[in-house]
């Protein structure tokens, strides 16, 4: 009787241990993830913060530009300017550099979203900036506008403006000769451009003389 009151009491002391070890383990288990979680915390808040201060400091330089579409052109050089003075990508500790790394990073996005929103979403700045360049080689190089127009004094170089013309002409017909030739092809605006770019160096190639400017 007294043997087996002593096993069983063993057995109970045992088990206590066993317990009293494994809630322990958890707790320590527990305070460590919650340590892992209060870094994360930090970590994301540190880039987080940097991600709004960038896109609000553009914000900002883009309304004090006027927030004019015709200003765009230049808010990019501005905002890198902005973006290297107050964001620099060399220097101090790992918070800061985290928090300018994510704060560089959301001055580029939202520069790129207010050029979206003025040369893509809205052709109007294109369509004017196209119409008035057109204005001004014909004022530079033809003739001028209203009753007193004149012509530009010169004579011609007829290789080089005929040369120019095939250029232009090359130009024009590119999309339909690659159409004609590879129709299952894509032809991007982006290998558009390029392939029309090689005009000039291939009529020069063709054809001795007239220099073209």
């Amino acid at each position: 009787q007294s043997s087996a009151n002593i096993k069983l009491f063993l057995l109970r002391l045992t088990a206590s241990c066993l317990v009293a070890t494994s809630a322990v383990y958890a707790h320590e288990q527990t305070s460590t993830a919650l340590r892992g979680s209060d870094i994360m915390v930090a970590l994301q808040g540190i880039c987080e913060d940097g991600w709004k201060d960038g896109t609000t400091s553009t914000q900002k330089l883009w309304k004090k530009s006027g927030s004019n579409c015709a200003n765009v052109w230049g808010l990019e050089a501005e905002a890198n300017k902005m973006k290297n003075k107050d964001y620099p990508a060399e220097g101090g500790n790992w918070q800061d550099a985290s928090y300018n790394e994510c704060a560089r990073d959301a001055v580029d996005a939202e520069v790129d979203n207010i050029e979206k929103m003025c040369l893509e979403d809205d052709s109007s700045q294109c369509l004017g900036l196209g119409n008035t360049a057109a204005e001004l080689v014909v004022k530079k190089h033809w003739c001028t506008p209203g009753a007193g127009a004149y012509s530009t004094p010169g004579d011609p170089d007829y290789k080089a403006e005929c040369k120019k013309a095939a250029t232009s002409i090359c130009e024009g017909q590119i999309a339909a000769v690659a159409d004609s030739w590879c129709p299952t092809k894509y032809l991007s605006n982006n290998n558009l451009r390029h392939l029309q770019g090689k005009c000039e160096d291939q009529v020069d190639d063709m054809v001795p003389g007239g220099e073209m400017e």
